[in-house]
């Protein structure tokens, strides 16, 4: 979970099908205060091409209220996607707890809304066939949230009648697929008007995640490379041992490990640990 010790309560995190990605520090600039006193927090996670993803975004009781809202913005690979408006107000209603998820962005075609869900681009492994500045920022693999202080100037008391976004489920079958498609009808609600007061000056915060396929984590050295699987342990009722010892049957049964001491026995699993690869082991 991306977050910075200075600032506590104030929390951002990547997830697939409900679950969070595994995150992985920068070496070099992880948490630290940047150039310009920016509070940057930076992450790689892993990612496939054209999977769907969510941003969660949140507080916690930890995090302490110094203006009457908090502001969230996110960007992908350098496109402003939306602005999520945390208010102090349903912070303490909610009980000191509040979290969003971004699954998608609101767009239209024709005039009928729907929701474009996020999905992973492609990174490729040269930007040398890019041409310009914009193509290499589509294929950056950035996801940028950054958190600024806000002030509510003010409420507009009511907006007209919208779609909503998720399916009314209302209705007959054919309902269902117009909903389902389309969205329902949101009731008339009041509108935040709010001002930033960080506006001019830097976000009170800054979350940075490159997300990258595994390959490409692994040659940064982030996370280690797969290896060959490790032989698994033997169980003590997998041991078995062949010896003239006279601690053994003369019919070269099983060796009993119980009946040996505990400095014994332990004698046993040294040699059986440096000798895995011997059919036999002697006993002394």
């Amino acid at each position: 979970m991306a977050i910075l010790a200075n600032i506590p309560g104030i929390q951002v995190t990547i997830h697939i099908n409900g679950q969070p990605l595994p995150e992985y520090n920068c070496k070099d600039s992880e948490g630290n205060a940047g150039a310009e006193g920016l509070t940057i927090c930076e992450r790689y996670i892993e990612s496939r091409a054209d999977r769907e993803f969510e941003i969660k975004m949140g507080l916690n009781p930890l995090y302490k209220f110094d203006s009457d809202a908090l502001t969230f913005k996110v960007e992908i690979d350098k496109v402003g996607i939306l602005s999520s408006l945390f208010r102090k107000e349903r912070y303490i209603k909610e009980g000191n707890a509040i979290q969003v998820t971004v699954s998608g962005v609101r767009e239209a075609v024709d005039g009928e809304p729907f929701i474009r869900k996020l999905k992973f681009t492609e990174i490729p492994k040269s930007f040398r066939n890019l041409e310009t500045t914009e193509d290499q920022d589509r294929f950056r693999g950035v996801i940028k949230v950054n958190v600024f202080r806000a002030k509510v100037a003010g409420y507009i008391s009511q907006v007209p009648e919208q779609r909503l976004l998720n399916p009314d489920f209302a209705g007959n079958r054919d309902t269902k697929i117009h909903a389902a498609s389309h969205g329902g009808m949101e009731k008339a609600t009041p509108l935040v008007v709010y001002n930033m007061c960080d506006i001019g000056q830097h976000p009170l915060a800054t979350f940075i995640f490159f997300y990258r396929p595994k390959e490409m984590i692994q040659k940064l050295d982030l996370i280690p490379v797969d290896n060959a699987p490790k032989p698994t342990p033997l169980a003590k009722s997998e041991i078995k041992c062949e010896s003239s010892s006279p601690l053994q049957a003369d019919d070269k049964s099983d060796i009993d490990i119980d009946a040996f001491s505990a400095e014994k026995q332990r004698e046993l699993y040294e040699k059986l640990a440096a000798k895995l690869a011997c059919d036999c082991i002697e006993l002394s």
